[in-house]
């Protein structure tokens, strides 16, 4: 159910969105904010995650200087991570009163764009197909690691059910996850997602589904049936 305070905040996210135009400097919006603001309108998401291949500190801190200014609005860094070997990020809050604030991410992305980038309302976002990878190799795992057995893999996944919903749709609406695994992935990425779908907790996962605002409500059953059914294909032809 939607709250006042959801749509303050959607408000000011939108306004963020406006201000930034023609500002960002080689980023780029992902996540799911992308994903739900630009091509499925599918749940409501309210961080914003900006991602960039040339990384800078004094960028992302004249960025949001400026926009402290244009929006009149305190933003406080509220992490960081610059460690030799990690992706480099920069976390801000946006203050919007005492109850509540607009998390903005910067991040360095390390990985190779699949398209081009595309356009909308001005903001430079990820394509679905680089929207979708990324979901993948946060869900399941984006560092290259070796298990008990000798084999490769990846850890360092997150078991969030925005990842699971997100999934669920762009495999359901977009491309069939065992079709797009069979184009995109690599072999580790394949096993990955095979571990993820046997491994991840499922009434922490219900649970989380209960929390996402979304008008297209789908049972976590038919969810859990569907990627059941994508991971079979993978491991039938591709593994």
């Amino acid at each position: 159910m939607y709250t006042l305070l959801m749509d303050k905040i959607i408000e000011i996210r939108d306004e963020v969105l406006n201000k930034l135009v023609n500002k960002l400097e080689g980023f780029y919006l992902a996540g799911g904010t992308a994903l739900s603001l630009f091509y499925f309108q599918h749940r409501e998401s309210y961080d914003l995650d900006f991602f960039t291949k040339n990384f800078s500190r004094v960028n992302v801190e004249e960025i949001m200087s400026g926009l402290s200014k244009d929006m009149g609005l305190e933003i406080e860094l509220s992490g960081e991570q610059n460690k030799q070997g990690f992706a480099r990020m920069m976390v801000y809050s946006l203050i919007i009163d005492d109850n509540c604030s607009l998390k903005i991410d910067f991040v360095e992305d390390v990985y190779k764009l699949l398209k081009p980038l595309k356009e909308a309302n001005r903001i430079p976002v990820l394509a679905i197909e680089d929207i979708y990878m990324r979901k993948i190799l946060t869900a399941c795992g984006s560092i290259p690691t070796i298990d008990s057995f000798g084999r490769g893999s990846f850890a360092g996944g997150r078991q969030e059910a925005k990842d699971f919903f997100d999934l669920y749709f762009l495999s359901k609406t977009f491309m069939p996850l065992s079709s797009f695994a069979g184009e995109y992935c690599r072999q580790p990425q394949k096993e990955s997602i095979i571990i993820w779908f046997r491994t991840y907790d499922r009434l922490e996962m219900k649970t989380g589904l209960l929390e996402i605002i979304t008008n297209k409500q789908v049972a976590f059953q038919e969810m859990e049936l569907h990627f059941k059914q994508e991971t079979e294909k993978i491991i039938a032809t591709q593994l």
